[in-house]
């Protein structure tokens, strides 16, 4: 048998949850307080991507979400991109199922963190095959 002796009451307003998973909190937050683990995190999700992207190459995030790779991935050809309207991204309402780029138009495509989100997975593959250039990376961190 269970006794609770102290019960947690939470009033309706003190949510403290409803910062969660707001993508423009999130960038703000890491730019204004420069939290250490998370930079630390961060640094190392993208640094080693760097290994397969080369100096010229043209390369592509989708489902950036709070588009941190741009401030790990200094590169001048890397565009970010997600099925949101946020003003850091380079490409907005991109749907990483059907993007609408041109056949073979990159080097490289990220794809962090985002492909459980992709309801259909097989579909995403055979789209980030046609817009990868032929002998192209698909860079996948989830």
């Amino acid at each position: 048998m269970i006794i609770v002796k102290n019960k947690a009451i939470f009033k309706p307003n003190s949510n403290k949850m409803k910062k969660i998973g707001n993508v423009l909190n999130a960038r703000n937050e890491f730019k204004k307080n420069k939290n250490k683990n998370l930079n630390f995190l961060l640094k190392n999700r993208f640094n080693w991507m760097k290994k397969f992207i080369h100096k010229d190459d043209k390369g592509l995030e989708v489902g950036a979400g709070a588009g941190f790779s741009k401030l790990f991935i200094d590169h001048k050809n890397f565009f970010i991109s997600d099925l949101a309207e946020y003003d850091h991204l380079d490409f907005k309402n991109i749907d990483a199922q059907r993007t609408g780029f041109e056949n073979d138009s990159y080097d490289f495509v990220i794809a962090a963190n985002m492909i459980h989100h992709v309801p259909y997975p097989i579909k995403f593959l055979n789209e980030m095959f046609r817009i990868l250039k032929p002998g192209g990376r698909l860079i996948i961190q989830d």
